[in-house]
């Protein structure tokens, strides 16, 4: 009975061990897919964006291009852009609803705004 007793709690150990240490789905890279490409607003009305791995960011309409920095919080569910000068100058803070290779969606001015990967 005894054997029978520990071979049980041996099983139920190994079990609990392998259901915990179950692979986690890891998905893909937000900074992957945010930088090395334009993105462009839908509507042609708010800035195309430029993020780069460095941190740098550029920004351009209307064929004027302002450069600043960029970063990605741990939680990557917001995005943060730094200006120097230009009719944006300061701190934005944008929420990151949506990034695939081709959409961003990002929530700001009380909206979500919508660009694709420019062409």
């Amino acid at each position: 009975m005894k054997v029978k007793t520990l071979t049980s709690w041996i099983l139920l150990i190994g079990l609990t061990f392998l259901i915990s240490c179950k692979k986690k789905e890891v998905g893909p890279d937000v900074r992957t897919m945010l930088t090395a490409k334009w993105w462009c607003h839908d509507k042609k009305q708010l800035n195309d964006l430029n993020f780069n791995a460095d941190g740098a960011v550029q920004e351009r309409f209307e064929g004027n291009v302002q450069t600043g920095r960029w970063t990605l919080s741990a939680d990557k569910k917001t995005i943060e852009i730094i200006q120097a000068g230009g009719n944006n100058s300061g701190t934005r803070t944008f929420g990151l609803q949506k990034v695939t290779d081709n959409q961003l969606v990002l929530l700001f001015f009380g909206a979500d705004n919508t660009y694709t990967k420019c062409q």
